[in-house]
């Protein structure tokens, strides 16, 4: 590649990495009940609003017939929207550097197609090879906000965005706990945690790798 091609891949993955990074950080704190008037909630849901609101709305109930819903100040607790949109793109990402930077046909828009069509082999391989680089910014979003976390924590525990990160780190963290309780006061599951979450990562990408390399035979 020459040194633009590369600037370019560069800026487009930092953008992407970014966006998606808010994505999971709005779905994670809608699941987890998360005050929908702090800071970091409302950042959220308005850097993404345009987006997966229009989204979210495929997914929602229809109100019976002759009943007249009631306008929701809140979204609802799941946001499919916001999962749909981080795969869709992540797909048109894996495209676009495909055409821009390497100049090959762009695999990813094609391989989601075909996975609904369950085509077997190569095709659907492809698509879990391009699914896979989804799983460090699951795992990244954790480790940031574990990190955060702690860091409030210390400096300023009653800052409202404290409680918020604690909520969508403590289902991580729990099980931690009971594996390495505090002592003297330190809790020392964030170390526990990022431990765990980084075998994790590396344990599931390795097994999309080798089924996509078994789907490419």
């Amino acid at each position: 590649m020459t040194f633009l091609q590369e600037l370019s891949r560069f800026i487009l993955d930092m953008a992407v990495d970014l966006y998606l990074l808010i994505l999971w950080m709005r779905f994670l704190l809608q699941a987890t009940g998360a005050d929908f008037y702090a800071p970091l909630s409302q950042f959220a849901v308005q850097a993404t609003r345009a987006l997966v609101d229009p989204l979210d709305r495929l997914f929602q109930r229809k109100a019976p017939a002759g009943v007249i819903p009631l306008r929701r100040h809140r979204p609802s607790r799941w946001s499919f929207g916001a999962l749909l949109l981080i795969v869709l793109i992540k797909l048109l990402h894996v495209s676009v550097v495909s055409w821009l930077v390497y100049r090959q046909q762009p695999p990813a828009v094609l391989t989601a197609f075909t996975a609904f069509l369950n085509v077997p082999g190569a095709v659907f391989g492809g698509a879990l090879g391009s699914i896979r680089g989804l799983l460090p910014m699951v795992v990244n979003f954790y480790v940031y906000a574990i990190i955060l976390g702690v860091i409030l924590s210390w400096v300023a525990p009653n800052n409202p965005n404290a409680g918020v990160i604690q909520l969508v780190t403590e289902p991580v963290l729990a099980p931690c706990r009971r594996i390495l309780p505090p002592m003297s006061g330190l809790d020392l599951s964030p170390l526990v945690a990022f431990l765990g979450l980084r075998i994790v990562e590396f344990v599931l990408v390795k097994s999309i790798i080798q089924i996509s390399s078994l789907l490419h035979l």
